[in-house]
């Protein structure tokens, strides 16, 4: 499960260069319809999916990030349609962060990830907070788009992502190894 990083570059207070802002009832649908095709889409992968292996399959462990967040949220959700759509006992077990249980998935001590793109890629490579290529993942779907901006103070004189360059900023997040590789 994979969630892509989009960049957009605002270059002053007050002017944004993405879309327009949707109203909350348009959001809401469209989250609806996004969850609708995504489980479908996650329900054909594993029903439509038959081998030897699959029929020991009797059990599908989630690994997300901790309780609260986007990803364990989302992992719960998908692990109760799993349970009630398909019959297979679901669970979701939350980690410190994806640079914790992409490894795990790797491995095959997990089923099911929930991960950025950028950090699926430095995974897959072998990079960033990863010390060996992960060749064994594969991505199952793409979920949602996440914005990622970059937001300084309006009397600091910075308007374009070029004018950071020398300057200190802050790149690494709790649960987000990926950003420290931007």
């Amino acid at each position: 499960v994979i969630c892509r990083i989009h960049h957009r570059r605002v270059r002053a207070a007050g002017d944004w260069t993405g879309p327009p802002v949707q109203s909350p009832w348009a959001v809401n649908y469209l989250n609806r319809v996004v969850a609708a095709f995504a489980f479908l889409f996650l329900a054909a992968g594993i029903s439509g999916c038959h081998s030897k292996v699959d029929d020991q399959l009797s059990r599908i462990t989630i690994g997300s990030n901790p309780p609260g967040t986007n990803y364990n949220l989302l992992g719960g959700g998908i692990a109760k349609l799993l349970q009630e759509r398909l019959g297979v006992a679901s669970t979701v077990r939350p980690f410190g962060g994806s640079s914790v249980y992409v490894p795990m998935l790797h491995r095959g001590e997990i089923t099911l990830g929930i991960n950025s793109s950028m950090d699926s890629y430095l995974s897959y490579r072998g990079t960033g907070p990863y010390e060996s290529p992960m060749s064994n993942l594969r991505a199952l779907m793409s979920l949602w788009t996440v914005g990622l901006m970059y937001v300084v103070r309006a009397d600091s004189g910075v308007h374009r992502i070029e004018e950071l360059l020398g300057k200190r900023v802050v790149i690494i997040m709790r649960a987000n190894t990926s950003l420290a590789s931007l």
